[in-house]
């Protein structure tokens, strides 16, 4: 987190616990260290998980920002969430905004029977750290 990387460089104060949580700034002197650990934070790199999730919430973008979108779209938008690593259900609802039930009842177990996703543990349905990825998709 980037508000991480600015406490350790002494560049923020924190306040309060969790949820609660502020920030103020320690110390302005310095712009050019600031810039240097920004672009030195792991969040950067290529393959980080922040960039992962960036551009899952990009492909997810096209539902997230409507109330209603067809079926087709929907399916389509999932099959391209879960092209490259399985998803837990919690985070495919969270990307495309809508409730786990939904997400579900509407779209992975059809896609599911369909042949379309496969399970990350096919041997138990009901494993709570079960994700869907697209068939087909390189493992």
């Amino acid at each position: 987190m980037i508000a991480t990387v600015l406490t350790d460089g002494c560049w923020l104060k924190s306040f309060g616990r969790a949820r609660g949580t502020y920030y103020t700034l320690s110390n302005k002197d310095k712009p050019d260290d600031l810039l240097s650990l920004l672009s030195n934070s792991e969040h950067n790199e290529p393959n980080s998980e922040h960039n992962k999730t960036l551009s899952l919430m990009e492909i997810a973008a096209s539902v997230r920002d409507k109330k209603r979108v067809s079926p087709e779209l929907m399916q389509a938008t999932i099959l391209k969430l879960c092209l490259n690593e399985y998803l837990l259900l919690k985070t495919l609802a969270e990307l495309v905004e809508r409730s786990p039930d939904t997400i579900r009842t509407h779209y992975v177990t059809p896609m599911l029977k369909k042949g379309l996703l496969e399970l990350k543990y096919p041997e138990q349905p009901n494993h709570p750290q079960q994700g869907y990825k697209a068939v087909g998709s390189p493992r």
